[in-house]
């Protein structure tokens, strides 16, 4: 095997890296569904202000709180 195939071939992620991506990547999907459903059915029952006062006890990172237009918090 030439020098070019070897790092080729060591490139390639071994099974367990490619399943370890797979359900990673399945978790995240899972989430945008289920935060999706619930923006649905919060608005579709008038409960979204609730939903949001939910959110700002939850939301701790700054970066994340700014996603939502939340107030910072101070320590």
């Amino acid at each position: 095997m030439s020098q070019q195939q070897e790092q080729t071939a060591s490139n390639i992620p071994a099974p367990e890296i490619l399943e370890k991506i797979r359900a990673r990547k399945q978790d995240v999907r899972r989430k945008i569904l289920i935060g999706s459903y619930c923006i649905h059915k919060a608005n579709e029952d008038g409960t979204i202000f609730d939903l949001y006062q939910q959110m700002d006890k939850y939301i701790k990172r700054k970066a994340d709180r700014e996603l939502f237009q939340l107030t910072s918090l101070t320590k």
